[in-house]
């Protein structure tokens, strides 16, 4: 790999640790996870709820106006960040619209649309996310939360890089028309916990081989 195109994908990954929460969009069902193959789906159909769109068995609890509904619809949205690298930069702007607030929507679709089409840009050879919630914290925001995200990502680069990243992702929790709804995000890197000054890095074409068959089937919330 030349300095360069190293250079390139390194501020890829730097996009991608601040931004890839931003994408965390609906778009598909869990069938597609046990493969580990995820096909870009549509968004869902105007009056799909968010949980039914998502497959999930737990609309009891993501699907009620209540601060544990708050909690498992956020961390269902980052989870969804593994899909949404797949999508079209206009996919990922109409599912983004479908899981937003009114007065948010076009302004995160925007966002989602923009930085998606960067990313690609700059790794044409596409990217894969692996996200691991780590510690979820929620205060009253309103009559909504906030609810914060601290998790690691491990994002592999066309096949040349693949980087560890820790962030914090704050998401601003409405409930509207049935459903939470994304009204904000901040994304933020860290905090970054110390490495043992032993450990290696695995060669990308090694820890692809190691996690071949591997899904986060019976994982992910």
């Amino acid at each position: 790999m030349t300095p360069a195109r190293r250079s390139l994908i390194v501020l890829a990954a730097l996009t991608t640790a601040t931004s890839l929460a931003v994408l965390a969009v609906a778009g598909g069902d869990d069938s597609a996870r046990g493969g580990g193959e995820y096909v870009a789906q549509s968004p869902p159909a105007s009056g799909t709820t968010l949980v039914e769109s998502q497959g999930a068995n737990d609309s009891d609890v993501e699907g009620s106006a209540t601060e544990s509904g708050a909690r498992r619809a956020s961390l269902r949205f980052l989870e969804l960040t593994e899909r949404v690298v797949d999508m079209t930069p206009e996919e990922a702007a109409d599912a983004q619209r479908a899981i937003s607030t009114a007065r948010s929507a076009e302004r995160l679709a925007a966002d989602v649309e923009t930085k998606l089409r960067a990313i690609q840009a700059q790794v044409p050879e596409g990217v894969a996310v692996h996200v691991a919630p780590v510690a979820v914290r929620s205060t009253r925001l309103g009559d909504g939360w906030s609810v914060a995200i601290w998790y690691v990502q491990v994002a592999v680069y066309g096949g040349e890089l693949a980087a560890e990243q820790w962030t914090t992702a704050t998401y601003s929790m409405v409930w509207e028309a049935g459903n939470w709804r994304m009204d904000d995000l901040v994304s933020a890197p860290g905090p970054t916990p110390a490495r043992s000054a032993t450990t290696t890095a695995t060669p990308v074409a090694d820890l692809l081989s190691a996690l071949e068959g591997f899904s986060d089937e019976g994982v992910a919330p």
